[in-house]
C-alpha cells in the first residue's frame, strides 16, 4: 500500500498540500500578490518538494537494497564449497574466492594480477584466454560449460586433479570469465581404491576357480 512506499507518501503528501493551496489558500485570495495569494504559492513549491523527497527517499532505498544483494552475492562467492575466480581475455585473474585460495595454497594478494595458466597450467588452448587472445571472440568457447578433469598446480609445485568448468559473465570491468574449481583428489583416490578392491576381488575369484576345479578333478580322479 502507498503508507509502505517512501515515494508514493510523499505523493499523496504533495496532492494534499496542492489541494490545500487551491482550495484554501488561493479561495481566500482576492488581489494579485497578496498575503493568502503568497501563501497558496508557498503550498504549492513546498508539495514540489515533497515529491522530490519521495523520490530521494525511493532512490536511497533502492541503492540500500542493491547494496544489501551485492554483499550477499559477494559473501555467497566467497563461501561457495568450490573454487571460483573470474580472469580477463588476456587470462589475467581479477578475483577470487576463499576456497581457491585453500585449495591451490596460494593467498588472495599472491593470485590478483596473476595469469590463470600458474594454476592450470595444462589446460588446452581452447580453454585458456592466457594462450590465445581470441578467446572470447570464439563462439564455441564462450558456450562451453561442461566440466573437463585437468590437473592443477599448486603452490608447493604438486599436481591437484580438478574438474574445470567455465563460463563467461559481464561486469562493471568488461565481459570476464568465470572459472569453477572442483577438488577431486578424495575422488581419485576412493577410484583407485575401488579399482584396487576390484582387481583383487577378480584374482581371488580366479584362485577360487582355479582351486575347484582342481578339487574337482581331485575328487573324480579315484572314481576312474
Amino acid at each position: 500500500s502507498w503508507q509502505n512506499d517512501p515515494f508514493e507518501l510523499w505523493v499523496v503528501l504533495s496532492l494534499i498540500i496542492g489541494l490545500m493551496s487551491q482550495t484554501v489558500a488561493m479561495s481566500r485570495s482576492f488581489s494579485l500578490y497578496d498575503a493568502m495569494f503568497d501563501f497558496a504559492h508557498l503550498l504549492k513549491i513546498i508539495s514540489y518538494f515533497c515529491v522530490l523527497i519521495g523520490l530521494l527517499s525511493s532512490m536511497r532505498l533502492l541503492f540500500e537494497k542493491v547494496e544489501s544483494t551485492s554483499l550477499e552475492l559477494a559473501e555467497m562467492i566467497e563461501n561457495w564449497p568450490c573454487g571460483l575466480l573470474l580472469f580477463d581475455s588476456a587470462g589475467i585473474i581479477t578475483s577470487v574466492n576463499r576456497h581457491t585460495e585453500t585449495m591451490f595454497g596460494y593467498s588472495r594478494d599472491e593470485l590478483l594480477g596473476r595469469p590463470v595458466g600458474m594454476l592450470v597450467p595444462d589446460v588446452s588452448r581452447s580453454t585458456e584466454p592466457a594462450h590465445s587472445g581470441s578467446y572470447f571472440e570464439n563462439s564455441s568457447t564462450l558456450a562451453m560449460s561442461a566440466e573437463t578433469e585437468l590437473c592443477g598446480r599448486g603452490s608447493d609445485g604438486g599436481s591437484i586433479p580438478i574438474e574445470l568448468a567455465m563460463s563467461t559473465v559481464t561486469t562493471v570491468h568488461g565481459v570476464q570469465s568465470m572459472a569453477s574449481i572442483t577438488d577431486v583428489s578424495r575422488h581419485r583416490e576412493l577410484e583407485e581404491s575401488l579399482r584396487l578392491h576390484t582387481d583383487e576381488l577378480e584374482r581371488s575369484n580366479k584362485e577360487l576357480d582355479q582351486f575347484a576345479y582342481v578339487a574337482s578333478h581331485d575328487l573324480k580322479a579315484p572314481l576312474r
